[in-house]
């Protein structure tokens, strides 16, 4: 039985951040063997969660964190047996019957859960885990998580960059079983974690970010759920991505790493003389471990790249035969004077525009310049994590995430070059109670973003002037701001081979985006230019209706309930 209501402006952002563990526990004649201790140990942080079997044989842990575990089960009269390596990734259920077998002496039986085939029996939906041994050891350009998420089949990342796919170089949608680029949705430890506040995205727009999202050091499994979702996920037409970040243990680990890149083998642009200089520096590292052993741990990492990079620029600008004496604009009849094509109350802008050498053609007024320009980005992405294991039965975590992503796009007008700086702070709170026969989860998420883009002209209030195919391209600035909030619980009743799990999200998501750009003066004719005498004039732009905001308030309820058959058979 499977029952799902809904009702909200859209849908909300609702993921499994833990897994389901449960099973039969039989007997070599494959009678069930019910009151054996289960206990399931954590063998990072060496925390040790406990159940019983049933009247059924069916032992149930739900809201288990991801990691490595070890299950021992044990009853009188039997050999203990202990699964080891068990490995359990975000919003996976996982069924693991176990067979006792009949002690003669004191015995214990180990078996290896890795060796073990498992076999999708409970949930529907296709799911992809990339743990973070794999993300590490695989080549990934500029320690970019994204760019592993085709190694899921049916799942390309767009070549364009359109706003829609959200303009990073390989863009920020996500193509899966051919459904539409924005049709995923993004989260981190299960809350929202996108980087455009209007729209699913891994970068901020026009895609500043070097770091995408999350750095990698901090990354535990990237994973991927697609076809027929879940009712614990929402606002996804076509898949979801949710990033697990790493914990602290019992051992204390860390990290270091600096890549390099230069230009020595790239291709030179065909229209340069020289090949463009390139630098790029990525750096890093993590450092995580226990305050207090077995009860409270941390976990910290920071990246920071620099690329500096001679990029192409290129526009029209005005000949030097147009700022000569010899260029004349005639008087309309019966005037027969003549007044020169360029007009000195234009001299300190004309000042800000690079000159070039005439065309071929000696009387051309206008011509293309093509040049080299600074671009440059840095981004710094720091991740902390709390981990609290309060005593058995209740656990906490905590986490924050921080990410200062900027970019200069060069123009062969200085003014007219775009600075970006975004800004990202994240948090995510998590607490699990397990009970006898009720199990609880609560989430908290928070996610602030904002962007600025600023052109320097609008400093100087320079006007956006254009004649015969030329502009100054005057100044603008463009800021971008939003936030999600969200509030989640949910619980699980486990009574005998009944499993009935609720649960409900509630989400206010605010946007909102303005544009501020100066005065546009317009020149059909060189007699209009000469005289400035504009055919039309478009003044500053500071508000509606380049101005956009929207809030909306969501709320989602689930209810599941799953039947145990057999041992194997579920519903």
């Amino acid at each position: 039985m499977l029952l799902f209501l809904a009702g909200s402006i859209m849908p909300a952002y609702a993921q499994v951040t833990t897994a389901t563990l449960s099973g039969t526990v039989i007997d070599a004649a494959g009678a069930i063997v019910p009151d054996a201790t289960v206990t399931l140990k954590n063998i990072d942080a060496n925390v040790v969660r406990t159940a019983k079997s049933g009247l059924d044989g069916a032992y149930h842990f739900e809201f288990i964190v991801v990691g490595r575990y070890d299950l021992t089960v044990s009853h009188a009269g039997f050999k203990t047996e202990t699964l080891t390596g068990i490995q359990l990734s975000a919003g996976e259920s996982r069924d693991l019957p176990v067979h006792l077998s009949v002690q003669s002496v004191s015995e214990t039986v180990e078996v290896n859960a890795s060796a073990v085939a498992q076999i999708q029996t409970v949930n529907s939906d296709q799911e992809s885990v990339l743990p973070a041994a794999d993300l590490n050891t695989l080549p990934v350009m500029h320690q970019d998580w994204t760019t592993t998420l085709q190694l899921d089949t049916a799942t390309i990342k767009p070549l364009s960059t359109t706003t829609a796919a959200s303009t990073s170089p390989q863009g920020s949608g996500l193509n899966v079983n051919g459904l539409a680029s924005v049709g995923y949705n993004l989260t981190v430890d299960g809350t929202n974690a996108t980087s455009n506040p209007e729209f699913t995205a891994f970068n901020f727009y026009q895609g500043p970010n070097i770091v995408n999202t999350v750095n990698n050091d901090a990354i535990g499994e990237v994973g991927l759920t697609k076809g027929i979702a879940p009712a614990t996920i929402g606002n996804t037409l076509s898949s979801n991505i949710n990033l697990v970040t790493k914990s602290g243990t019992n051992q204390y680990h860390g990290s270091l790493f600096e890549i390099n890149e230069t230009t020595n083998y790239d291709a030179r642009n065909q229209f340069l003389t020289t090949r463009r200089g390139k630098v790029f520096n990525e750096f890093g590292g993590s450092v995580g471990g226990y305050i207090f052993k077995n009860k409270l741990f941390g976990f910290g990492s920071y990246t920071g790249a620099r690329l500096s990079a001679q990029a192409p620029v290129s526009g029209t600008v005005l000949t030097p035969y147009f700022f000569s004496s010899t260029c004349q604009v005639a008087l309309p009849p019966p005037s027969t004077a003549t007044i020169p094509c360029y007009n000195a109350v234009y001299a300190p802008l004309f000042a800000l525009v690079p000159t070039i050498a005439q065309p071929s053609n000696p009387t051309a007024l206008t011509g293309t310049y093509s040049g080299a320009g600074a671009n440059t980005e840095k981004d710094g992405n720091g991740v902390v994590r709390f981990d609290y294991y309060i005593n058995p039965k209740n656990q906490m975590a905590v986490r924050y995430i921080r990410a200062r992503p900027q970019e200069l796009i060069p123009n062969y007008i200085p003014t007219a070059a775009e600075t970006y700086s975004g800004h990202t702070d994240a948090v995510n709170a998590n607490y699990t109670h397990m009970g006898t026969a009720w199990t609880s989860n609560t989430r908290f998420g928070f996610n602030q973003l904002k962007l600025t883009r600023i052109q320097e002209g609008i400093h100087e209030n320079l006007p956006v002037l254009t004649y015969d195919g030329f502009s100054s391209q005057g100044g603008t600035t463009f800021p971008q701001h939003g936030n999600f909030m969200s509030f989640e619980e949910a619980l699980v009743y486990i009574h005998g081979k009944h499993t009935l799990q609720v649960g409900g999200i509630v989400e206010r998501q605010f946007a909102s985006r303005f544009k501020f750009a100066t005065a546009t003066l317009t020149y059909t004719n060189a007699l209009d230019f000469a005289q400035n005498n504009p055919d039309s004039v478009l003044d500053s732009v500071i508000s509606m209706p380049a101005a956009n905001s929207s809030a909306a308030a969501n709320h989602t309820r689930d209810c599941r309930s799953r039947w145990r058959y057999g041992s194997r058979l579920l519903s």
